[in-house]
């Protein structure tokens, strides 16, 4: 079996856990150690190492990427935005919409450079590159 197969499987079997189950990665790992106390040849051992290490990778690369979402979509309560309008108004029926390069939310640059969804009253326009300002 090809060394990048067993990659691919591992990889993608961490992400499925990780994705689907939500639960601990040991109890596969356990498994999979067990699997190599009972397949007595070599090069099988090795394939399984192999996966199971790349499976902690897809499995971490998934934790990690829910972590930065949850964090990024918590509850501020009242929050203050500052930042720069870096797109042309998208007009609908009721409302205009424009993206948002944040510079600071509550005078805090821990979010800086990331886009968010502005949408505004019909009667409001605001121009490209503008600096705005608002509680919400």
């Amino acid at each position: 079996m090809p060394p990048l197969i067993i990659v691919a499987v591992g990889y993608i079997t961490g992400f499925i856990w990780g994705l689907y189950f939500k639960i601990s990665i040991v109890p596969i790992i356990f498994l999979f150690l067990l699997g190599l106390i009972f397949i007595p040849q070599k090069p099988y051992k090795l394939y399984i190492i192999i996966s199971v290490i790349f499976l902690i990778f897809g499995n971490y690369q998934v934790k990690y990427l829910e972590n930065k979402f949850e964090k990024l979509y918590c509850d501020l309560g009242e929050i203050e935005v500052t930042g720069i309008i870096v797109s042309n108004k998208e007009e609908t029926q009721y409302k205009n919409s424009y993206v948002l390069k944040v510079e600071s939310i509550n005078k805090d640059s821990k979010y800086k450079n990331t886009n968010l969804i502005v949408y505004t009253k019909k009667d409001i326009d605001i121009e490209y590159g503008k600096k705005v300002s608002f509680i919400r």
